[in-house]
């Protein structure tokens, strides 16, 4: 496994069960990216966050968001069980619309400013598209991808999405951060 020793870690003891193993495995990959996607979102005490996707990796950075600190953590979710978990693991809002409809929810709830930091957790244009544009300006957007995909999202798809970002807001609001996690 390619760059595996970033994410190794002893643990201690010996003789632990498969069971227990393999409920280390989200430790070892899923939660620490999202936690250091949501480091690196400056995710603190008075942030408004939100988290577009409902998945073990959006749930993850839910988890890491409340960890950090975020007063209020929206969650972009349509599966009913998902918000459930969302919500234990400490979702304040959950909002079920997309694209437009979840644009329009989301400044609902901000004021019309949007949120301090965004992370993107599906992988999918729209989800992105989703992730930006509920951004207040100045903000941070956050997303990890794959090794195998970084390349060529940093030839194409961030020099649109910046695009993007800067007619939406004007330039002179603009501040867009992206993050790269492996």
């Amino acid at each position: 496994m390619p760059l595996a020793d970033g994410t190794l870690v002893k643990v201690p003891g010996s003789g632990h069960s498969d069971k227990t193993l393999a409920s280390l495995l989200t430790l070892s990959d899923v939660m620490c990216t999202w936690h250091h996607a949501a480091v690196y979102a400056n995710v603190k005490k008075v942030d408004m966050v939100a988290i577009v996707g409902d998945g073990a990796v959006g749930l993850c950075a839910i988890i890491a968001s409340k960890r950090l600190g975020a007063q209020r953590i929206i969650s972009l979710s349509r599966n009913p069980s998902r918000q459930k978990v969302a919500r234990e693991f400490g979702a304040t809002d959950i909002i079920t619309e997309r694209d437009k409809e979840a644009y329009e929810s989301v400044m609902g709830l901000t004021d019309g400013v949007g949120v301090d930091a965004s992370l993107e957790c599906v992988g999918t244009n729209e989800a992105m598209q989703t992730a930006l544009y509920i951004a207040r300006p100045g903000s941070t957007v956050s997303y990890g991808v794959s090794l195998m995909v970084s390349r060529y999202l940093l030839r194409t798809y961030s020099i649109v999405m910046w695009v993007c970002m800067v007619v939406k807001h004007r330039l002179d609001h603009t501040c867009l951060n992206f993050l790269m996690i492996f």
